[in-house]
């Protein structure tokens, strides 16, 4: 305690010791002042010398001192911040160069100073991302633009963008680069840390002449935003009493328990929860997208329900002009499923009329799977439906469910999407 009081005590008398003692300077040329001679009890004191060295890790730097007659030591490490120890070690905020600066001081309130410019930084490590430069929706065209801001701790970057084309170490970190032709190119992004230090970053990147128009088109829990959602209420008691805000289907984004076939990750369920009565309940799920009068799309999907889905469902993917007509006849691209299995009632051999369940199916609009009698499907035999848009604005995509005087109720009648999509061909 008494050797920083008197450190203290020394510091604000540094101009008087300034002006009152020869201080002759050091070869080194940072202020360092050596004072020595007799003491009052005769002996030999030792010349004062400040003076440290470094050893930095990332963005902790340790500091040994190596001052010579020494009792006081005060750091400025060059980031605000001091320390009286003799050897600190100090944890910086973020890489940079720092001028750190030790003043040590002696019993007979000599004072010494040594400074020197140090560079601290973090690993370095390479990222970026790239998409498409288009008016469009989607990743489509050969304009690219790519971003590595998010790098850490990089001064410098080249790019390598698969093609040929190489660009020297320089400060673009955010660059558009043209392609010739559409295809898959590997692209290395290097970048030079603060301390000298070299990481890359290698992605395959897809340039692409299709665009995705639609969003959250893989159905997980949170594509629920990108989706409008519409159920008919259910009905309870033999006069159909309209339960209101009760809907009969009920919509499960990102459902991973079961699912189609082809699907990734979650999917969406859309079962008959509240269905409770013999009846005609519709649903419907859409989002708007921009199109332009000629241009051609290709819709695809996975789908699949189970043999105990309502019979008699007609299930419509549709592009409408307009929110009111989506789900009409005239709006549907593709019906997968009409499968009218009826059996009328017999009075002379006394049995009722019945229905049967719609078979189970689990594919695409190829319509592999589907059974023989399902005489709604419309589909060519392909996975894709092509669909040219007859005039520019916005149009409605999505899927429209009606199911007809159903047998079957509750959770296990349900429906199952995943890996819907809307391609613009260029």
């Amino acid at each position: 305690m008494k050797k920083i009081l008197k450190f203290m005590a020394v510091l604000s008398a540094v101009s008087f010791v300034a002006f009152s003692c020869e201080k002759p300077e050091d070869e080194g040329g940072k202020d360092n002042t050596e004072q020595g001679g007799d003491n009052e009890g005769g002996g030999t004191q030792t010349a004062l010398k400040a003076d440290f060295t470094y050893e930095a890790d990332g963005l902790t730097v340790k500091f040994t001192n190596t001052s010579e007659g020494a009792t006081a030591y005060m750091w400025s490490f060059g980031d605000n911040t001091e320390s009286q120890e003799e050897s600190p070690e100090h944890e910086y905020a973020a890489g940079g160069t720092y001028t750190v600066k030790l003043t040590v001081a002696n019993d007979d309130g000599e004072t010494a100073v040594k400074e020197e410019t140090i560079t601290v930084a973090g690993a370095v490590e390479a990222y970026f991302t790239y998409k498409a430069q288009t008016d469009l929706a989607g990743g489509y065209g050969k304009l690219i633009h790519f971003d590595a801001t998010s790098s850490n701790n990089a001064v410098s970057i080249a790019w390598d963008f698969g093609d040929g084309t190489v660009t020297e170490a320089g400060q673009e970190f955010t660059v558009s680069h043209e392609y010739a032709e559409f295809k898959t190119y590997t692209v290395k992004a290097t970048v030079t840390g603060i301390a000298g230090d070299v990481d890359e970053y290698v992605m395959d990147v897809e340039v692409a002449s299709f665009s995705e128009l639609l969003k959250g088109g893989s159905m997980e829990a949170d594509d629920a935003q990108y989706w409008t959602y519409v159920s008919g209420n259910t009905t309870e008691g033999d006069d159909y009493h309209v339960v209101e805000g009760k809907p009969s289907f009920v919509a499960h984004w990102g459902f991973n328990q079961a699912g189609p076939s082809g699907m990734v990750g979650g999917c969406l369920k859309v079962s008959g929860d509240n269905q409770v009565q013999d009846g005609s309940w519709n649903y419907k799920f859409y989002q708007a997208i921009e199109l332009t009068e000629g241009d051609v799309l290709d819709i695809s999907a996975d789908v699949r329900w189970d043999e105990n889905t309502i019979d008699n469902g007609v299930l419509f993917f549709c592009i409408s002009p307009s929110e009111e007509s989506f789900g009409t006849d005239e709006t549907a691209v593709i019906q997968m499923a009409n499968w009218w299995s009826v059996v009328e009632a017999d009075e002379e051999a006394g049995t009722p009329k019945t229905s049967t369940p719609l078979p189970a199916f689990n594919g695409d609009f190829s319509g592999e799977g589907l059974t023989s009698d399902n005489s709604g499907f419309s589909g060519d035999g392909s996975a894709t439906v092509t669909w040219t848009c007859p005039a520019s604005g916005t149009y409605y995509f999505g899927v429209h469910c009606t199911a007809v005087w159903g047998l079957v109720y509750g959770p296990t009648a349900a429906y199952y999407f995943d890996n819907l999509s809307v391609m613009l061909k260029q």
